[in-house]
């Protein structure tokens, strides 16, 4: 653990060395700098915001449209979705994001993984309800998203998935590692996702292979596809669906799985856990009950 800590001080010291630069140059493109402060500072002022209206009951649906639509660079795509929930569930959902005192388990299982409860907001994953915490407990949680997963594997600390394992006990385990690495570098967690996310993008850490280019992932497909030969069709066509939910996620899209599709796996990894669990309300809902049985759809999270 020593060695792993003096890279992580040698990585942290470039990373100090190069933030300024960075932040000049992909800043706004980029989502460290929002209207021209820090993306922490901005959310908190936000969510702040956002909550005031709620206790005083003067939140407008347009006001947390608004917000949905700004938080987490703009998933405009699921914007009525969202709404749909209803402004009392959403103001419901927010107080409970907002509990100290409710563990993060409990609030991801909830609000992404159990549609049957009362807290379950369509339009919402793991990504939007990290975020949240992170911003509004800086200390405690971390954001977790493809990034977040690409730099801990670089750094080798990626932890150990169970299979079938909730999405809600799996953040614990990276929540676990981001926070040693918080401890390590005596920085907040937001800062140890500005710290995995320059590595992941290759601003920092040149000596680390990053996963930033989807060049390994695209070129394994004919590579594994000639390994297993043309006899199982049907094994193939969930490969390809696997491959091309993969590479949908490394390019940052939100990926929807077919319905019927979602109890597949490949690799140990289950398509309910990695893709979305509700269909975007980006159409008529005629269209919407052709797209679900669509096998792969990328979806724009800007």
């Amino acid at each position: 653990m020593e060695i792993q800590n003096q890279k992580l001080l040698e990585l942290y010291k470039e990373y100090q060395s190069k933030i300024e630069d960075i932040r000049q140059k992909y800043g706004k493109k980029e989502g460290f700098i929002i209207e021209g402060e820090p993306w922490w500072d901005n959310f908190r002022r936000q969510i702040d915001n956002l909550l005031e209206k709620a206790k005083q009951n003067t939140l407008t649906e347009e006001e947390a449209l608004q917000f949905y639509k700004s938080f987490g660079f703009g998933p405009k795509l699921y914007g009525n979705t969202f709404i749909e929930n209803g402004l009392d569930n959403i103001k419901k959902v927010l107080n409970f994001l907002s509990d100290p005192n409710i563990p993060s388990e409990e609030k991801i299982t909830n609000i992404v993984e159990k549609p049957e409860s009362e807290y379950f907001l369509k339009g919402v994953g793991i990504n939007f309800v990290t975020l949240f915490l992170t911003v509004r407990y800086p200390n405690k949680y971390v954001q977790w998203n493809m990034r977040t997963d690409s730099a801990l594997k670089l750094l080798n600390l990626f932890p150990t998935k169970i299979r079938g394992e909730s999405k809600a006990s799996f953040y614990s385990k990276i929540n676990d590692v981001c926070k040693d690495i918080s401890e390590t570098l005596q920085i907040d967690l937001p800062h140890v996702d500005n710290l995995l996310y320059c590595l992941d993008r290759g601003f920092i850490g040149e000596e680390y292979e990053t996963a930033d280019s989807q060049l390994e992932t695209e070129e394994t497909v004919q590579e594994v596809i000639e390994e297993q030969g043309t006899e199982d069709i049907v094994d193939k066509h969930k490969l390809m669906m696997y491959f091309l939910i993969k590479i949908g996620l490394n390019k940052g899209y939100d990926v929807w799985v077919a319905e019927n599709d979602k109890n597949k796996e490949q690799n140990e990894e289950s398509f309910n856990e990695l893709c979305l669990n509700t269909l975007p309300n980006f159409t008529q809902p005629s269209t919407l009950n052709i797209a679900k049985y669509i096998d792969v759809i990328w979806f724009t999270q800007n």
